[in-house]
């Protein structure tokens, strides 16, 4: 067969093109696996890298040939978008994003683990609350505050009761103080009219439970919980009929408003609440922030100091949050899906959290993480719930 000049011509053109997309074909043994800062990109970015050879001897010693390859995404909407388009076959997802994806875009994602943490031991053993009540979580405030019994809490671990679900904590600053003044907020309603730090509005414990708890304050007992005793608001109509809200622009304190004003990342809150100066009255986050960003980070200023928690003041607690999940793209093979499970389940059993370079360790400063168990769908629910309502 005989080709004249142009289609051979044309046929060195198309060379380069086949050449480059037989190039950008993925290794098919390869598990692409996004992460999102809880801390600063950077720290995370280390930590990730660490963690890559952690999974990949799991998988040598189990004679399987994947590999992971970990990169960092800027929010948890990114994260969902790349497990949607296939750009990654594995994310560490809030329950409060997993929700947004499931009701957005139904079969995009798959819960495959939900993470487990190490309980603390002011709600496991030494104050329970076993009936969740709003009572109890509130006597486990005063607990953390050493208004009941002196009870001294530095976060300590309950190793051995391990927890699902964690709360969110409303943080201040004992000595805080506005344009000069000493400005004591111990009380809910002292927020009022004021600044506070939040997340973004995927995070479940720096946005969305938050919003939740204030918008309960139209409920007369949590008010006489959570409100000073002698407050102005405590019997203000519009608070009855709507609670507290979180607002963006300038806050109308006769209507209960609260201004929030996005933190990026909970390093950054933490630093802002043990500033006295800071220009927030206050920071949401989870429990407990100061621990896991403060008092028992890795070569932190505040490593060991006790001063995190005697220099801060535990505000609220919100209702308990079920953990973060690691999703998965739908469609991801069912080998690969095996393989991510056991490589998290035994990693994060591997040595502990204080011993630098071990997979418990190096998973525990990136999302505070002791164990995972097999995801359920159901068990988000009420995540959807929350999420279908602010929409």
């Amino acid at each position: 067969m005989k080709f004249s000049k142009r289609k051979m011509m044309m046929c060195a053109a198309l060379l380069p093109v086949l050449f480059s997309l037989v190039g950008c074909k993925k290794d098919p043994n390869q598990i692409d696996v996004v992460f999102v800062p809880s801390r600063d990109a950077t720290t995370l970015g280390e930590s990730a890298k660490k963690l890559e050879p952690v999974l990949d001897k799991i998988m040598k010693d189990n004679n399987l040939p994947y590999y992971f390859k970990i990169s960092t995404s800027t929010t948890y909407p990114a994260a969902g978008t790349a497990l949607m388009n296939s750009q990654a076959d594995v994310g560490f997802l809030t329950g409060t994003s997993y929700a947004q994806m499931t009701v957005d875009h139904p079969g995009s994602v798959e819960v495959l683990l939900t993470a487990q943490r190490s309980g603390f031991k002011v709600q496991t053993t030494d104050y329970k609350n076993p009936n969740n009540t709003e009572e109890g979580r509130h006597r486990q405030v005063q607990a953390m505050n050493g208004e009941i019994d002196n009870y001294e809490y530095l976060a300590e671990q309950d190793t051995v009761n391990v927890a699902n679900s964690y709360n969110s904590i409303l943080i201040s600053n004992r000595n805080h103080k506005e344009n000069g003044k000493a400005t004591e907020i111990k009380y809910v309603d002292d927020l009022i009219g004021k600044q506070v730090g939040i997340q973004n509005n995927t995070s479940g414990a720096g946005y969305n439970y938050p919003k939740l708890f204030l918008a309960n304050m139209k409920n007369e007992a949590n008010r006489k919980l959570w409100f000073r005793p002698d407050s102005q608001y405590l019997n203000n109509d519009y608070i009855k009929e709507h609670g507290l809200t979180i607002v963006s622009g300038e806050p109308d304190a006769s209507k209960g408003e609260i201004k929030g004003v996005e933190i990026k990342g909970y390093d950054a809150a933490f630093t802002e609440v043990m500033n006295e100066n800071s220009n927030f009255a206050g920071v949401w986050g989870f429990m407990d922030i100061r621990y896991s960003n403060g008092y028992n980070k890795t070569g932190g200023k505040y490593k060991d100091d006790k001063s995190v928690f005697t220099n801060t003041y535990t505000v609220a607690m919100t209702d308990p949050i079920f953990n973060d999940t690691i999703s998965v793209r739908s469609g991801l093979e069912k080998e690969k899906k095996d393989a991510v499970s056991l490589a998290f389940k035994t990693a994060v059993k591997q040595g502990d959290v204080k011993t630098e370079g071990t997979g418990a360790n190096i998973i525990y400063n990136i999302y505070s993480h002791t164990g995972y168990s097999d995801g359920v769908d159901a068990n988000y629910d009420n995540e959807r719930t929350i999420y279908r309502n602010n929409k």
